[in-house]
């Protein structure tokens, strides 16, 4: 192949020899001819699986499905070997040409700049990040140039003049340009969406001069039978029914757009409060030569707003970490025997006085209305995925796809090792791992040690491990009680000198290849990468939460409790119901022993009254007495039944004050959870935008202090608090 059409190809070739080159395009002929047969077969009906294993053997498996994607991405050039030599010095002919470049056209695109060069001789070719580092330059020079020009030699006081710093890191990283080309392309989109619809104009509740009426106001309060006020209604609803292409950053250009998305970074090291008004003191001023124009708090909230009725927030943090993670691993490189991913959750608290959907806040050790932020984060550091929720999330129905999500956004074909807290020793999540041949590494939790049988292999003892600790690695089978299974996993036994028990490590990595002492370095990682990410988060008040929007959806703890309650009512209803027919059965019974006593009565009395005739014979007396009699055993009987249930009756009344307070408790319980059967559920769809600006806040301070600041250690907390608040003029 003489002339390759993909720009890094372009840049292979001018960096390489003719001989490499020419190798390079033998070798992806040869592939190409694979392809071509995997292509066929797939032709054919077979699963790509199905024509791989028909063509290669297992251990080419994952070459084939690397090379498949490229191959049907960019035909036979995504088969060539593009990887690079280290990047020479670039020649100042090579800079000046990219420069000159971008000084006659600033919309000059790589590409273009590529076919100049090679029209001009220039070798070696620049990589296209060392092209766009020079447009940024140009771009930062020109913006300087105009700033300077329209200052007219003036110089401006900087009361925040540290955050230069953080400025030039932008310069280098591209962080608040990901997130702005993020938003315009969301602006592009929601134009495309809304083409033929055309939004109205509010201006019912206007006066002559534009300015909301007292009406306003009363429109916006909750009406008669609606749970919830408009003006609280979640961004989603909000979003129902209006015409998205009238929101104001769909139409603004993207040097607003930056201005409006720097604020937002730069707004919470300055805020003094949780909420927009903050920006109302004169400190906040401060920012405007950061930013370019210091933003009041309406003009920021309604951007956020908008940004939210688009669901701008998952693809926001979705850029940012694609974009963060690209630039730790060029810079840092990534820690850890090999790839990994830390998940967790981070909770945040919200007090409201509103019944709303609530989790454990730990630093707070209660239970209260919260958000659960999970993060993934890359073995460099950097969050690769940010899911916001309501209230409590469990990490272990969504592990599995966090963990894909996470891969597919870096997509550098590694399967990376999942570093878990305690939520991912559970039975399920384990074998659904082994299954995959996915690597985890987790603790277990001490309530699961019952299900956990260890056994040791000959030479297995206690090893030196880190200072003054100790590892020991054993089989182990967890058990799962209800269901009667097994799973064999290896088990990492860390005997640490300042605790009294010993740490046990579920793995399935030594199964599948990996030494023991790397898997618990991976696992001990995790409080240098993410703890600490979380702990300097303080310093960009990750931990807060604004807005106060939500739905109304239903609280199944309070209806599945309810529906309890409901059955315990009726079973005691039931037992009451039973007493009372117990009850009258006693009044009966005693009416029949009355009966009987009467009758008893009445035939003593004719026997008294035939004893005292002289004239009564034999036969009459011997019939009455006989009767007497009578009445006598059924009198006794009755009197006998009449103390059987009298006794019972008396046993029953204790049973029937019991049923009753129970009866009267879950009634009034009952009662009281009626008013709870919906509960609010947070937006946070609002919060998700935040996030994003907050971690990209984050990770320019982070690069700061290890690129600029590495001499001088300190905390994001410290650099906000000493070193962005240095003044200076310009």
């Amino acid at each position: 192949m003489d002339t390759p059409t993909l720009p890094r190809l372009i840049i292979a070739k001018s960096r390489l020899s003719p001989s490499t080159w020419d190798s390079r395009v033998a070798k992806a002929r040869m592939t190409e001819e694979t392809m071509k047969a995997i292509a066929g077969r797939r032709a054919q009906g077979r699963s790509l699986n199905q024509a791989i294993a028909e063509m290669l053997p297992p251990s080419r498996r994952g070459w084939a499905i690397r090379h498949w994607g490229a191959y049907q991405r960019d035909g036979f050039e995504g088969l060539i070997d593009a990887r690079l030599p280290r990047e020479r010095k670039q020649t100042r002919a090579c800079e000046e040409v990219v420069q000159i470049a971008r000084l006659v056209n600033p919309k000059v695109t790589v590409p273009e700049v590529l076919k100049i060069l090679e029209a001009s001789h220039v070798r070696p070719l620049p990589s296209e990040s060392t092209i766009r580092r020079t447009f940024t330059r140009v771009d930062e020079r020109r913006r300087y140039a105009q700033k300077k020009q329209r200052s007219n030699e003036q110089h401006v006081e900087m009361p925040l003049a540290g955050g230069e710093l953080l400025l030039a890191a932008e310069a280098e990283t591209q962080i608040i340009s990901t997130l702005v080309h993020e938003v315009v392309d969301l602006g592009r989109e929601v134009r495309d969406k809304s083409a033929d619809q055309r939004p109205s104009r509010d201006i019912g509740v206007r006066d002559a001069h534009g300015r909301f009426t007292a009406d306003y106001n009363h429109q916006r309060r909750r009406k008669p039978g609606e749970p919830i006020a408009s003006y609280l209604r979640s961004a989603q609803e909000k979003a129902e029914g209006q015409v998205l292409s009238g929101l104001r950053f769909v139409h603004e250009t993207p040097a607003t757009l930056e201005a409006k998305i720097r604020m937002l970074i730069f707004e919470p090291l300055v805020n003094p409060t949780k909420g927009w008004d903050g920006l109302r003191v004169g400190q906040v001023q401060g920012l405007e030569p950061l930013t370019g124009y210091a933003y009041m708090p309406n003009t920021l909230s309604k951007f956020t707003s908008g940004l939210a009725r688009c669901d701008a927030g998952p693809r926001l943090l979705q850029g940012l970490g694609k974009q963060a993670n690209a630039v730790a691993q060029q810079r840092w490189g990534e820690a850890g025997a090999m790839a990994a991913i830390y998940v967790d959750n981070h909770v945040k608290e919200v007090w409201s006085s509103l019944f709303t959907r609530s989790g454990k806040v730990t630093h707070l050790n209660r239970v209260m209305p919260c958000i659960t932020t999970t993060y993934v984060h890359s073995g460099a550091g950097t969050p690769l995925v940010a899911v916001v929720q309501s209230g409590s999330a469990p990490l272990a129905p969504r592990l599995v796809d966090l963990t894909v999500q996470a891969e597919q956004l870096v997509d550098d074909g590694v399967r990376r090792a999942v570093v878990i807290d305690t939520e991912g020793s559970t039975f399920d999540l384990l074998d659904t791992f082994s299954n995959e041949k996915r690597v985890i590494v987790t603790p277990l939790k001490p309530s699961r040690m019952s299900a956990l049988d260890l056994s040791y292999s000959p030479g297995s003892y206690f090893r030196p491990y880190r200072e003054r600790d100790e590892l020991r690695i054993a089989h182990a089978m967890l058990h799962h009680k209800t269901t009667n299974r097994s799973i064999e996993v290896d088990a990492l036994i860390v005997r640490r000198e300042h605790r009294e028990g010993d740490t046990i490590l579920l793995t399935n990595g030594v199964q599948l290849g990996m030494r023991g002492r790397d898997l618990a370095d991976l696992y001990y990682l995790r409080w240098p990468i993410q703890e600490n990410a979380f702990k300097e988060g303080g310093a960009v008040r990750l931990a807060e939460h604004r807005g106060n929007c939500g739905t109304i959806v239903s609280n199944i703890v309070v209806v599945e409790t309810l529906a309890k309650l409901e059955k315990r009512a009726s079973v005691a209803q039931d037992k009451l119901r039973q007493l009372d027919e117990q009850r009258q059965a006693v009044v009966q019974v005693r009416q029949e022993r009355e009966r009987a006593a009467q009758v008893l009565a009445d035939r003593q009395q004719e026997l008294a009254q035939l004893a005292c005739d002289k004239e009564t014979n034999w036969e009459a007396f011997g019939q009455c007495l006989r009767d007497c009699g009578d009445a006598y055993r059924q009198d006794q009987e009755r009197a006998q039944a009449l103390r059987r249930v009298e006794a019972k009756e008396a046993a029953n009344e204790s049973r029937r004050v019991k049923l009753t307070g129970d009866l009267k408790r879950v009634t009034e319980k009952r009662e009281a959870l009626e008013s709870q059967k919906t509960i609010r559920q947070l937006d946070v769809a609002l919060d998700s935008v935040l996030t994003a600006t907050k971690l990209a806040a984050a990770f320019l301070i982070a690069f700061v202090l290890r690129e600029y600041l590495g001499s001088m250690p300190m905390t994001a907390a410290t650099f906000v608090a000493r070193v962005l608040s240095i003044q200076g003029t310009t």
